[in-house]
């Protein structure tokens, strides 16, 4: 009896202690003697620390997936906005929306495959004004320069007393106020010189040729000109190697005036039917490759030469 209850005492903490050190079904014991901890408890680290598995680390990104739609909503290009007025209004308001990384390849996109905006074209062919460079001369009392068409007819007066200025700009109409240039015509100009005591002095010459011109009156007409000779190969609907560059010089002044409302009349004088027909396929697919113009509005028509100096042109006109 003595021998039963003295094993009872020893026997049942020696039970406890194994139960508390044996592993679960399906696990092994952890080297060192030490117990694997329970599902969901936390395991202490070496040095004794705690280390807590549940913790979450979160960052904010710099730049959201939102905040790419932003430039494209706050920042919008209407169709006919000349490319250096998007530069000048807009860039600012890129660069504080977009990454640095974005940026460069927007700009490049915008600049250099948008056929719909302005685009920069060299050497440059069409003019808005016609400059006449006088050089030096001796001081005069008055002074008169007199511009002539090719049909000898005079078309525009400049005057003035004293110095003769060096150069003079002239946007190419005549006294009347209606335009006069026209692309290969030859205009020339006499400079007179008047002095007090009756001496005169005359000198002619020549202005260059005009390639192109372009021209816009008070009543919101204008028109592009440009030579044909500068687009097509003599007498054939073939391109010159810069042909398509010519087209897109032209369009850059539609771009800059045409809001998009009225007609767009394009008229080309091309000798001979067949040439004159070819031509004209040709040139309203590449206005139409290289401008937002709608194809109901854009007018093809065979510009008839008439009397008076016989040039190979298109011209574009619409209204502002």
């Amino acid at each position: 009896m003595r021998r039963l209850i003295l094993l009872l005492l020893l026997g049942g903490p020696m039970i406890l202690w194994a139960q508390e050190a044996a592993p679960a079904e399906g696990q092994t014991a952890p080297a060192g003697g030490q117990a694997a901890p329970a599902e969901g408890s936390e395991a202490p680290a070496p040095g004794g620390e705690v280390i807590d598995t549940t913790e979450d680390i979160v960052a904010e990104a710099e730049y959201k997936i939102d905040d790419a739609v932003k430039p494209i909503v706050d920042v919008q290009l209407r169709p006919f906005e000349p490319l250096d007025s998007f530069i000048v209004r807009r860039e600012r308001g890129l660069e504080k929306r977009l990454p640095p990384g974005v940026e460069k390849e927007l700009a490049e996109v915008v600049k250099l495959y948008n056929n719909f905006l302005k685009r920069p074209v060299y050497p440059v062919m069409i003019h808005d004004k016609i400059v006449l460079e006088l050089g030096k001369f001796p001081k005069p009392d008055e002074w008169q320069i007199i511009i002539y068409n090719s049909a000898g007819l005079k078309v525009k007066t400049f005057e003035g007393r004293g110095g003769l200025p060096k150069r003079l700009e002239w946007d190419g109409f005549s006294d009347k106020g209606k335009p006069v240039i026209k692309p290969g015509e030859k205009f020339t100009y006499r400079v007179i010189l008047r002095r007090r005591s009756g001496a005169r002095r005359k000198e002619v010459r020549e202005l260059p040729e005009i390639v192109g011109f372009f021209t816009k009156t008070d009543k919101g007409d204008h028109m592009v000109f440009l030579s044909l000779d500068a687009v097509f190969q003599p007498g054939r609907a073939v391109l010159q190697p810069d042909g398509e560059e010519r087209i897109v010089e032209m369009l850059n002044f539609v771009k800059d005036y045409y809001k998009g409302k009225g007609p767009v009349d394009v008229y080309v004088y091309s000798k001979g039917t067949f040439l004159w027909e070819d031509r004209s396929k040709v040139i309203k697919a590449l206005i139409l490759k290289n401008a937002p113009i709608d194809p109901e509005k854009l007018h093809i028509k065979r510009g008839y030469f008439g009397q008076g100096a016989k040039y190979e042109r298109i011209e574009v006109r619409f209204r502002e």
